[in-house]
């Protein structure tokens, strides 16, 4: 299957951001096994690069260079990192019918977003929004060292095992659509800097645009939750676009990599900016709903999987929200700083 995919001209491009002042030799290591992953599928990778000359940039140009199915467009000057400018320069020069948000700690399902591009809803609605399960360093071992297949993965979380896994985001940034959408909403805000509701901005327009979604009173409620199911706000109505993939268990995987907390770390400072750029622009003029807190996706969820003819118990891990980590570290050293630390 792959050898006959591989003679024909590629349908789907994946556009990455890349700033490798954080991670540099993670990044890379993740960068190439993607695109050693994506020419096995005939898929397009385009990243967009920070780029200010340094060792591990040059290096990362030279190493993802030599792939046939990569392209690297440089962000040069960009002194802030905007992951918002490093989408749309990865954006630039896309030629396939198909374009994939990806982010370079997801393990490539390729096969996955391949089977999205023929589904009746993605066709109806011209894109497709999926969910994104975040992997314990434990899980992320086991799955990098092909201890444990991807499907053995998925069917141990849902069997309520916690060891692999940290938390469910639905929805997450790894949306598939057509080209032309991207254009036509015109690709990501920049006036967002660093880390922060640049990803949900673009799901905002994106569903506003071409999936119907109203400008609800309850929209800008901004409160995470560890079930998705539990969500309240804008990820409420957005992850509702997740239904069809969190009834198929069309579910990707994030790698874990330790990171600094939030406050220490320079890629969260404008985070707070972020969100009031984020109100300004999705605030229908009205004071926010704060009843919103009490509405979330719960029996939106039961009916979509009744009306789909599913059990429910076959979805029974989405409704737990048990907080903290604190059991997916497997050693005492590692509970003892999370709990000393956070």
């Amino acid at each position: 299957m792959q050898s006959n995919r591989s003679t024909q001209p590629p349908i789907l491009t994946c556009i990455i951001p890349i700033d490798l002042r954080r991670r540099p030799k993670d990044i890379i290591a993740r960068a190439l096994f993607l695109a050693e992953q994506a020419k096995l599928n005939n898929v397009v990778l385009s990243f967009g690069l920070n780029f200010s000359g340094g060792y591990h940039e040059r290096h990362f140009c030279e190493r993802l260079g030599s792939f046939s199915n990569v392209k690297i467009n440089k962000v040069r000057n960009n002194e802030t990192i905007n992951l918002s400018r490093l989408r749309n320069y990865a954006f630039q020069g896309v030629a396939t019918e198909h374009t994939l948000l990806l982010d370079v700690d997801i393990y490539p399902d390729f096969e996955l977003f391949l089977r999205g591009l023929t589904t009746i809803d993605y066709n109806n609605a011209g894109f497709c929004i999926y969910p994104c399960l975040y992997l314990s360093e434990k899980g992320s071992n086991n799955l990098i060292s092909k201890r444990i297949t991807p499907s053995n993965l998925l069917q141990r979380y849902f069997s309520f095992s916690r060891v692999e896994f940290l938390h469910l985001a639905s929805p997450s940034s790894i949306t598939l659509m057509k080209s032309d959408i991207y254009k036509y909403i015109g690709g990501f805000n920049e006036l967002f800097f660093d880390h922060g509701y640049e990803d949900f901005d673009f799901l905002l327009r994106l569903c506003k645009t071409f999936g119907g979604l109203n400008n609800e009173k309850d929209l800008l409620v901004d409160l995470p939750s560890r079930s998705p199911l539990f969500a309240v706000g804008f990820r409420r109505h957005l992850g509702r676009f997740c239904f069809p993939q969190l009834l198929n268990k069309d579910i990707l995987f994030h790698i874990y990599h330790a990171k600094k907390q939030m406050n220490d770390d320079f890629y969260y400072h404008n985070r707070h900016l972020n969100y009031t750029i984020f109100r300004e622009m999705h605030s229908n003029g009205e004071a926010l709903d704060e009843q919103g807190l009490l509405k979330t996706q719960l029996i939106d969820f039961i009916e979509f999987v009744v009306e789909n003819k599913k059990s429910i118990s076959d979805y029974s891990i989405f409704f737990e929200n048990k907080p903290g980590h604190v059991d997916r570290f497997y050693s005492f050293k590692r509970k003892l700083r999370f709990l000393i630390h956070g």
